[in-house]
């Protein structure tokens, strides 16, 4: 498979690391590499019929969830990386 614009996937990372591991999901994982717990999409827009368009939140929180998670990527990049190359 060729996968010219993907240079890491945490959560396939993620998977051969620990592949049963309850989620791989991005949030879980910053929590359990860090103790960092994140902002759920769902805080910021809302469920269900109360639910906003994402262009509707403030500009300021939505900064925010958007460089918390490009951080917490970045920070298990570095981590996984490492662990891969160790198996």
């Amino acid at each position: 498979i060729h996968l010219p614009a993907l240079y890491f996937d945490t959560m396939l990372a993620s998977y051969l690391l620990n592949s049963s591991r309850v989620s791989h999901r991005l949030k879980n994982l910053a929590f359990e590499y860090f103790s960092f717990s994140m902002t759920e999409y769902t805080d910021l827009v809302g469920e269900g019929k109360q639910a906003v368009p994402i262009e509707e939140v403030d500009i300021k929180a939505l900064t925010v969830y958007a460089c918390a998670d490009a951080d917490a990527k970045f920070m298990l990049y570095e981590q996984m990386v490492a662990q891969l190359k160790e198996k």
